[in-house]
């Protein structure tokens, strides 16, 4: 159990770099980022994060999620993108694409209209090969 707490809490620090789209600086900030992982008995990793943007200083049209996927170990996780909405349940736009080892997911406005002040994103994904095996442990 420690081993799989250790585990949960690598991952969240690995998968918690996030940017703004197209940020030309760095006059906003994320006051509150939350992750809910399911791990299911076959490995899979149902992902739910809660990401709070603040643009009250800095407008913009969103965020940019980076995961990473590929690892100097040779390790490749596979991520599933399945939604990305505000906190009323209305979808952003978004743009998914892969570069440099990082499985991008761009959430935008529809109408590419600049937000001021709080914005809510929750991003659902599952994630798969997160897990060694061994023998006597995983």
């Amino acid at each position: 159990m420690k081993k799989l707490l250790k585990t949960l809490v690598l991952f969240i620090l690995i998968f918690s770099h996030t940017q703004a789209a197209n940020a030309a600086t760095e006059a906003w900030e994320i006051p509150s980022f939350d992750s809910e992982m399911v791990v299911n008995k076959d490995g899979l990793v149902e992902v739910t994060e809660t990401i709070v943007a603040d643009f009250t200083n800095e407008s913009h049209k969103g965020i940019l999620r980076n995961i990473p996927y590929d690892y100097e170990s040779g390790r490749r996780i596979i991520i599933d993108y399945k939604s990305a909405s505000d906190e009323n349940g209305d979808k952003w736009d978004t743009d998914i694409y892969k570069d440099y080892g990082y499985q991008n997911i761009e959430m935008t406005t529809w109408n590419d209209s600049q937000m001021h002040g709080e914005a809510t994103f929750v991003l659902n994904y599952t994630v798969k090969n997160v897990f060694n095996f061994f023998e006597k442990h995983d």
